[in-house]
């Protein structure tokens, strides 16, 4: 059963129809009498459990890269800013050397 476990899960990565294929994959081998009917209703259950946690992931990693590529332009604008200053006060700089 474990085995069997591993090689279903090996390629759900949170894909519909990874989980679909899967899913497939176990009512056959219900039908098949190579899974007992309460195995196979364990590994669906563990089947949809490991479906919403990878959906809730990939949100995750989204809201994450939002908020990245946001903080990143913020910066962008920040720096710019900055390096504006330092060139007008490297301009007053050099005026009030000069006037020396």
């Amino acid at each position: 059963m474990e085995e069997l476990k591993k090689l279903v899960f090996a390629g759900i990565g949170g894909a519909a129809l990874t989980y679909e294929k899967a899913q497939e994959v176990v009512e056959n081998l219900e039908k098949k009498g190579k899974l007992s009917v309460e195995e196979g209703k364990r590994l669906k259950e563990e089947l949809v459990q490991r479906k919403n946690g990878s959906e809730k992931e990939a949100t995750n990693h989204e809201d994450v890269e939002a908020h990245l590529i946001e903080m990143t332009a913020t910066h962008r604008k920040d720096l710019e800013e900055l390096e504006k200053k330092v060139a007008d006060l490297t301009q007053k700089v050099d005026e009030l050397i000069s006037k020396r």
